[in-house]
């Protein structure tokens, strides 16, 4: 394929395929059998004579026969369902594996996984779905496996930590809407929920504690609206996103907010971009349930106690180098990039206010697992400027994700 001459007239390069792909070749003209070609309509090539033909009796078409096939309504839940695909959550609070499938229409859809919560000690997760989005509302029921450790404030305004197990069943239901529209995609998500939940194994220290159930709803709003990037951009370079989550648990003082907000620009390279971000949550430490902490702190900090935490930081990514290398199908280096960050927020307890201020870089490794899964990790480099640990550095491995 692709053949030239080389300019000194003597060698022919060209490229083969073979069974690992393409690669470049060559060969002296004096050794290549060249020959004059003649174009042949195809009318006149002997393989579409129609004496070759004959034995078909002439056209075919005609003694095919007709038949009516009827519409009816199409009932199947199940019909098609196929495990097609794993897929790993990026999240630096809360990493996670998930297993999906689906039915042939893809309105019918079954996710299991597991992680777990960095927010709160590492403690391991479970959940399974089962959802339809056949009709206008897409409807879920969920359950979940956690093992928790939550803080409270107790009357004395003293912190203690109680660690427990968590069963939930649930429904959730909502309108996910969806709009295409030149180079920008945009989506806006409603949902609410309701989960029943049942706590064991509940000790504080060395006391244990009743098994305990209550009821919660919990509404979220999402909205995004992003410009399409090229596979060389390491994120969007234009957009923005916005969620609200609240959570509560009728017949007790007992609830919780979750906000958030992104702003996406394009940065000073062709493939850069600059990520703004501001974030609150507020869940008072003297409710008698805690939700889970999924929420990203500054960069650098474990999980903070707090009755309420705000936020805001500033990313700026952009690529190093492309190694296109592979190592034996296991995975594929793609594309190295960094971002610089800075983080500061403010963490609230009854009467007390901590600044936490981190500052730093992450090297980011964009590959391709196992052939199928992208999938990127990296290292971060955080300098605690305000906060417990202030004047130290932490650094760590992790799954990287968009900020």
């Amino acid at each position: 394929y692709s053949p030239d001459v080389s300019p000194d007239g003597k060698t022919l390069v060209y490229s083969a395929f073979t069974y690992k792909g393409f690669s470049a070749e060559s060969m002296e003209l004096k050794d290549a059998s060249l020959q004059e070609i003649k174009l042949v309509e195809p009318i006149d090539m002997p393989i579409y004579a129609d004496a070759r033909f004959t034995e078909e009796g002439g056209d075919v078409l005609k003694n095919v026969p007709l038949q009516n096939y009827s519409s009816r309504p199409y009932q199947h839940l199940f019909r098609g369902m196929r495990l097609h695909s794993w897929n790993v959550s990026p999240s630096f609070a809360t990493p996670s594996v998930t297993i999906k499938m689906n039915n042939i229409l893809n309105d019918v859809a079954i996710e299991m996984g597991g992680g777990i919560n960095r927010n709160e000690k590492g403690k391991s997760f479970y959940n399974a779905s089962f959802s339809v989005g056949r009709y206008f509302l897409e409807t879920a029921l969920q359950s979940s496996y956690n093992n928790r450790s939550a803080d409270y404030l107790n009357a004395r305004d003293s912190i203690f930590t109680k660690n427990f197990s968590e069963t939930s069943v649930g429904i959730k239901t909502g309108v996910p809407l969806a709009w295409i529209r030149g180079n920008f995609a945009t989506f806006l998500q409603a949902y609410v929920s309701y989960t029943h939940r049942v706590l064991s194994n509940i000790k504080t220290g060395e006391s244990s504690e009743p098994s305990v159930s209550l009821g919660t709803l919990e509404y979220s709003l999402s909205f995004s609206t992003l410009r399409r990037q090229a596979l060389q951009h390491v994120g969007s370079r234009l957009g923005l996103a916005a969620k609200c989550h609240f959570s509560h648990a009728p017949g007790r003082n007992n609830e919780k907010l979750q906000a958030e907000c992104k702003g996406y620009l394009p940065g000073i390279g062709k493939n850069d971009h600059l990520v703004l971000r501001a974030a609150i949550q507020s869940e008072p430490l003297k409710n008698v349930y805690q939700f889970v902490d999924n929420f990203a702190y500054p960069r650098g900090f474990a999980g903070t106690v707090n009755d309420q935490f705000s936020m805001v930081s500033v990313t700026y990514g952009f690529p190093i180098l492309y190694p296109d290398r592979g190592l034996r199908g296991i995975t594929y280096f793609k594309r190295v990039r960094t971002n610089l960050f800075y983080d500061t927020g403010n963490g609230r307890t009854a009467n007390t206010n901590t600044r936490y201020t981190s500052a730093g870089f992450e090297l980011i490794f964009d590959n391709v697992h196992m052939n199928v899964l992208p999938l990127s990790f990296g290292f971060r480099q955080a300098y605690l400027l305000e906060g417990p640990g202030k004047g130290g550095n932490s650094g760590t491995f992790f799954m990287a994700t968009d900020f």
